[in-house]
């Protein structure tokens, strides 16, 4: 499939520079893809997308990193599940901690992104480790980031006034972290929240008339994943991960039936249990 009927089919298309032709992206230098930050089905589709289409002399940049920093896929929750040649770099002014002062954020953000290798290496077929201590780290992952949710959250509502005042100076990081890129790579693939790059979902009545003036004669598209295509994600990663938690499981407790009393310590474990019986 080419670059312009992946997008069409799973992306809405909600700006585009002047001489972008939406029916011929073939193109286009500068994918801007708009993302969720909790919702493992953004993360999946622009991680697919990007591994699909970017190339060894491409660029990939990562919001709550520093701009040009170089990092690796494992080292931030949006690019864990990235498999690529391309060169990953951030786009912002800073860490999440280092732009709000608070370090509640980044302490979610880390567990998203412990659970999503977790799972990643879960869901890989020639993984060699023990499935089974990974199975018993995700209960732990998971269960901690349940409970920091509402710390978090609170955490989010009192930083609100300065990730707004911040807001103008990371979209000014944004551009020049573009046009950096420009003079080193083919094409851009960048990822960032809803807020920078779609206006119609800003929190803060915040304009992106002044960025999408600097985008207008740029070979350039932002794209928005389309709810329907988002949630066929969500639900098949989901049904993945939970066929390997019961296959794995399953086999735990035939090859190791004394294993039972562990299995008690873990809800997941232990509802596994309870429904094969």
């Amino acid at each position: 499939m080419n670059v312009t009927d992946f997008v069409n089919k799973n992306y809405n298309i909600v700006f585009k520079g002047k001489d972008v032709d939406k029916n011929n992206l073939e193109d286009v230098k500068e994918f801007l893809l708009t993302d969720i930050h909790d919702s493992s089905g953004h993360t999946i589709l622009n991680c697919h997308f990007i591994s699909k289409y970017a190339k060894k002399n491409d660029m990939v940049l990562i919001e709550a990193i520093p701009s040009m920093e170089q990092i690796q896929p494992d080292d931030t929750f949006s690019s864990v599940w990235l498999k690529t040649k391309a060169k990953i770099v951030g786009w912002d002014m800073g860490t999440l901690s280092e732009i709000t002062g608070k370090s509640t954020s980044q302490k979610l953000s880390e567990l998203e992104r412990k659970g999503n290798i977790l799972q990643r290496q879960l869901l890989d077929n020639n993984y060699e480790g023990d499935k089974v201590k990974l199975l018993i780290e995700l209960e732990k992952i998971e269960k901690k980031y349940s409970e920091s949710r509402t710390e978090v959250f609170l955490a989010i509502i009192a930083s609100i006034p300065i990730i707004k005042e911040t807001l103008p100076e990371r979209t000014k990081a944004m551009q020049n972290s573009l046009d950096k890129a420009r003079n080193i790579s083919d094409r851009r693939f960048l990822i960032a929240g809803m807020n920078h790059l779609k206006e119609d979902c800003s929190l803060f009545n915040y304009s992106l008339d002044g960025f999408r003036e600097f985008l207008k004669l740029r070979k350039v598209v932002v794209l928005s994943p389309k709810d329907d295509v988002v949630e066929t994600m969500t639900d098949e990663r989901s049904s993945q991960l939970e066929k390997i938690k019961d296959k794995i499981i399953k086999e735990m407790l035939t090859s190791f039936p004394s294993w039972s009393d562990i299995i008690k310590q873990y809800p997941y474990f232990n509802k596994t249990k309870d429904s094969q019986n």
